[in-house]
């Protein structure tokens, strides 16, 4: 355990200097998803489907404009997660849009 502690203390160290805004690099993890994502680009295992269930992922598809009741039921169950999942992004978006700019 203490040499596990040394490491961490020793890499935070390492990262301080003054060039340096925050402790950790947070900017390079802000990729954006694209609009259309394909399943096969994306590890299915790392996404918080567990989060979704079925009822809760058609309910996003279905308030998605973009996408069509038949084309909905032709997916599989990756593509339905992985695009109620960004459904969930866009509506947690505008909410947010609409909470800023109510103040």
């Amino acid at each position: 355990m203490s040499q596990l502690f040394y490491c961490i203390v020793h890499r935070y160290i390492e990262g301080l200097h003054s060039e340096q805004k925050y402790i950790t690099p947070w900017e390079k993890s802000l990729t954006p998803m694209p609009a259309n994502p394909d399943p096969a680009h994306f590890n299915m295992h790392k996404l918080p489907s567990h989060w979704l269930t079925e009822e809760t992922v058609n309910g996003y598809l279905q308030q998605d404009k973009t996408v069509a009741d038949t084309d909905i039921q032709k997916m599989d169950q990756n593509t339905k997660i992985l695009k109620g999942l960004c459904a969930l992004r866009e509506f947690m978006m505008r909410d947010a849009l609409a909470i800023y700019k109510s103040y």
